[in-house]
C-alpha cells in the first residue's frame, strides 16, 4: 500500500507532550506535529529522532502534519495505526495471508458497533473473526508483545470468546510495523497482567498469528507471517 500524501522529513526538537511534537524540517521551516498512538510508542518520539510526516487535509485543524515513520539509528517504525486495516485487506487481496486461504470474501467491521476489524468468509459458509494490533516495542532485539494493559482489546477479547461459542474461528492478528527487529517474542515481563490475559484467551482458541511488513517512505505491505517465539 503506497502512502496517500509524500511523506516530508524532518527532525523532533523539543516535544511538549505525548501528543505534539516541534519538528524542524529538511527546508529549515519547524511546525507542529501530531504524534499519533502515544501510549504504545511514547519511548520513540524524542529530541533528535528523524520523523516522516504527512500533511493534514483538514483545514479546521491547528496542527498540520501527523508524524508517519520514526527514523532511529537501525531502522524505521510506523507510528501511524490508522493503515492496519488497509494494509490487511490488500493482503488478503493479493492472496499473502498464509491463515486465510479458504476464504475468498473480507466485510469491513470498522463502522460497526464493535471493535473487531473483518469478517471472512466463504462460498461453503464458513467464516472467521479478525482483530489486527499493530505491535512496535522491542526487548534484546526483538519485536515483543504485548507490553502494557489495554482495555479496549479486554473488550475485544470479550467479544472474540462470544463469537467462539457459535463455534467459528477467531483470530488475533499481530503486524510487526517496524525494520530493526530479529524475531518476534511473546514476552512476560513487561505487563504480566495483559500477557496473562493473552495467554488465557490463547488456551480458550483464540488464534494468534503474527505478520511482518516492508516497510519504506513511500509505503508499507505485510511480506509473510512469522513464528512467535515463547
Amino acid at each position: 500500500m503506497k502512502f496517500s500524501r509524500k511523506l516530508i522529513k524532518g527532525t523532533i526538537i523539543d516535544v511538549h507532550s505525548n501528543l505534539i511534537a516541534d519538528v524542524e524540517f529538511e527546508n529549515g521551516a519547524v511546525e507542529a506535529v501530531f504524534c499519533p498512538n502515544p501510549d504504545r510508542v511514547k519511548t520513540l518520539y524524542k529530541r533528535g529522532a528523524d520523523v516522516w510526516s504527512m500533511p493534514i487535509d483538514n483545514t479546521n485543524k491547528k496542527v498540520r502534519y501527523e508524524a508517519t515513520i520514526v527514523e532511529n539509528d537501525k531502522g524505521l517504525v510506523m507510528v501511524n495505526p490508522h493503515y492496519r486495516y488497509d494494509i490487511f485487506a490488500e493482503a488478503f487481496e493479493n492472496n499473502i495471508l498464509d491463515d486465510f486461504d479458504e476464504y475468498d470474501s473480507i466485510e469491513s467491521l470498522d463502522e460497526n458497533d464493535t471493535r473487531l476489524s473483518f469478517r471472512l468468509s466463504n462460498e461453503e459458509g464458513k467464516e472467521c473473526y479478525v482483530y489486527i494490533c499493530n505491535i512496535y516495542n522491542k526487548q534484546n532485539g526483538y519485536a515483543v508483545f504485548p507490553s502494557f494493559v489495554d482495555f479496549r482489546e479486554f473488550t475485544v477479547y470479550s467479544e472474540l470468546d462470544e463469537i467462539r461459542k457459535s463455534g467459528i474461528d477467531t483470530y488475533f492478528i499481530i503486524m510487526v510495523v517496524r525494520t530493526d527487529y530479529k524475531g518476534v517474542k511473546f514476552t512476560w515481563n513487561l505487563d504480566p497482567v495483559a500477557s496473562a490475559k493473552a495467554f488465557d484467551e490463547a488456551r480458550n482458541g483464540l488464534k494468534f498469528s503474527c505478520y511482518s511488513c516492508n516497510l519504506d517512505t513511500s509505503g508499507i505491505e505485510i511480506s509473510q507471517k512469522i513464528d512467535i517465539k515463547f
